[in-house]
C-alpha cells in the first residue's frame, strides 16, 4: 500500500517484516512511478534468526537498488512474539519520529513548505 498509495503515505514501518509475495517483483514498477523527492521513507526491523530474514534481508537490497530511502536495522532473536515485544518501543520510537516532523511543521504555522506535493483531501479510508 505504501508504495502503491505513495500520495497518502509518507513513510513505511515494517516490524519484524515479511515479505508479501510478488512485493519484490512488483517493487521496481510501483518506484518508477513516483515523482522524484516524493517516495516514501521506509523504516524494517527484523531478527536474525526470523524464518523471514533471507527475503527480508533481499527486499531490503531491492529497495537500495531502487534508491528508496530506508532504514534496516537487524536485531537478535526470531519472528516471534518475545521479538516483537523486545523490540516494539525501537519501532515505535522510529514511528515517532515521523509523527514529531509533522507536528512540528504544524506548528509552525505553514506545514505546506514542508510537503513534496500538493495536499491530499481523500478523506479517512478503511483498509479492511
Amino acid at each position: 500500500m505504501g508504495f502503491t498509495d505513495w500520495q497518502q503515505v509518507g513513510s513505511i514501518g515494517a516490524h519484524s517484516l515479511p515479505p508479501f509475495w510478488g512485493d519484490s517483483e512488483r517493487l521496481k514498477s510501483w518506484v518508477e512511478t513516483i515523482p522524484f523527492g516524493q517516495m516514501p521513507r521506509v523504516y524494517m526491523d527484523i531478527g536474525k534468526l526470523d524464518q523471514f530474514y533471507k527475503p527480508a534481508s533481499e527486499f531490503e537490497t531491492l529497495l537500495a537498488k531502487n534508491r528508496v530511502p530506508f532504514t534496516w536495522v537487524v536485531n537478535d532473536g526470531k519472528h516471534e512474539e518475545a521479538y516483537w515485544q523486545a523490540h516494539v518501543e525501537e519501532y515505535l520510537k522510529a514511528v515517532d519520529a515521523a509523527f514529531a516532523f509533522v507536528a512540528g511543521a504544524v506548528a509552525s504555522g505553514k506545514p505546506e513548505k514542508y510537503l513534496k506535493g500538493p495536499v491530499c483531501h481523500a478523506g479517512f479510508k478503511r483498509l479492511n
